[in-house]
Order: C-alpha cells, then structure tokens, then sequence
C-alpha cells in the first residue's frame, strides 16, 4: 500500500476534499520491450519517425517525429485487455498460416476467445506471441496507432484534506498484482506499479525496478527529471451542503482508508 504526496505549490492546480487525481502513467519497460520484440522493431527502437494522418482530418495522437520506443512507452495503452475484433483485423499479417488460422477461429469465436485470450487478460503482445512465436513484422504500425487506444488517465480519491493541506495532494492506493490462472506472471496495475517505482526513486534508488517491470520515470527527453509526475485534477460537484443543519445519511462500506465517503452521502429530504 503506497501513501503518495504531490506537491502542486508550483502549479496552477488546487483541490477539495471530495475531488479526485488523475495520474497519467508511463508504461513499464518490460511491456515495451515485450511489445517491439512481438513485433519485431527492437532494434528500430529509437530510430526517428514521422507519422502524418492520411485524412486532413485527423489529428496524430501524440507529437512527431518521435520514435517507436516513445510512442509505445508513453502514449499507447499497450497493457489493456486485447479484442476479439482488434484480433481479427490483424489476422491477414499474421506470419504463418497455421497463426493466420488461430487468428481468424479467435475472431469468430467468442467462446474460444474468452478461453485463450481473455479470461487470462493478455494484452495485445501477449495475445499475439501466444499464437506464433515468430515475429509479427507484416503488421503495419499504423494498424496500431488506429487500434490501440491512447494511453489514459488514473483516478484516485484523494486522501488529503485541502482544508490542512492546500498544496499537497496525497494518494493511498495498493498496488495491484494480480494472479490469473493460465498467466504465467502476475497482471500488474499500471499506474500503481509506475507510482511505486517514483516512491523507489525518491526513497534513493538510481533505478527503480518494481516486480522487475522497470520504468523509465524521468520520461520523454528528461521532462519529469525523475522527481515530476503528470497529473491533473477532476473537481467534483458533489459535495457537503452548504448548510451544515440540513441532514445527511454517510454511508462507509469499508473499502479503502481514502475517504471516499462524499462519493456515498444521500442528501436527507
């Protein structure tokens, strides 16, 4: 269980008891390097690309030029749960016959999906190594850059009170292991992990290696410098009365030590 404090006394942010935090992760490197490995672009890691929107339209989801290594690592939410559909659209490249198969029967069967693939929560390289073992060098970037969704924000309740602590914002928060059966390793949460290898970090270790995952926390061209975290803060409208005479009815269910408490108060008539 991590107890977190982020200091905002040089920002712009400001909070109330009752909003919550969202933290905007980096992806661990063990999920990177699984991702162009899968794919075959680890050697082409930090080479430097430019991707432009076919459409007028559209907009590119992060800046460019970049590399493949920064797109994957900061802006694809490459450890969520694959789809059968996004599974499906990739079978035409798969690299062997007998994986193109595999791929199509998974698209199609949403029984035998479940039974491979998502009962044991793999994520999209996990997906596809687990159907060939080759390298999957057909697949165009792009498809991924159109089927993977960006990276998004994490809630947490904050755990502090603005009334005693106007310029830090602290987070209770486990984090999150979970074993699957089938999973030859744990599911691990994304962000929980990445806050723990901050704790890690600030507690002075050089390089902080939580559950082996490895997190490059100092982020895209030194900007976080190890010692920042990207964060925004969801105000909420849902709050106390204003007049503290009129009833209220608390609910505590008991499920964390933050006090979520305003997230449960049905107002009395």
């Amino acid at each position: 269980c991590l107890h977190m404090e982020i200091d905002i006394s040089k920002s712009n942010l400001s909070y109330q008891t009752g909003d919550h935090i969202a933290v905007w992760p980096t992806n661990a490197g063990k999920e990177v390097d699984r991702f162009l490995n899968v794919l075959g672009l680890k050697s082409k890691a930090d080479s430097v690309i430019s991707v432009k929107a076919l459409d007028p339209t559209a907009k590119v989801p992060f800046p460019t030029p970049t590399t493949y290594d920064a797109i994957v690592r900061y802006h694809m939410e490459i450890c969520a749960p694959v789809s059968r559909q996004f599974i499906a659209t990739l079978a035409p490249f798969a690299p062997t016959e007998q994986a193109k198969a595999e791929m199509a029967k998974l698209g199609s069967d949403k029984d035998y999906f479940h039974e491979k693939i998502s009962n044991k929560y793999y994520n999209i390289a996990q997906a596809l190594h687990s159907i060939s073992s080759e390298p999957w060098t057909a697949i165009p970037f792009s498809a991924f850059i159109e089927g993977v969704n960006k990276v998004q924000p994490r809630y947490y309740s904050i755990s502090s009170s603005s009334l005693v602590q106007k310029t830090k914002i602290s987070i209770t928060a486990v984090v999150e292991s979970l074993e699957v059966p089938g999973r030859e390793d744990a599911l691990k949460g994304v962000t929980t992990n990445y806050l723990l290898a901050l704790k890690q970090k600030q507690h002075g270790d050089p390089n902080p290696d939580p559950h082996g995952l490895t997190y490059n926390i100092t982020g895209p061209r030194n900007k976080y410098d190890g010692v920042h975290v990207p964060v925004h803060v969801r105000h909420s409208n849902f709050k106390l009365p204003s007049d503290p005479s009129k009833p209220i009815i608390m609910v505590g269910p008991g499920t964390g030590v933050a006090p979520k408490f305003l997230s449960k108060i049905i107002l009395g008539s």
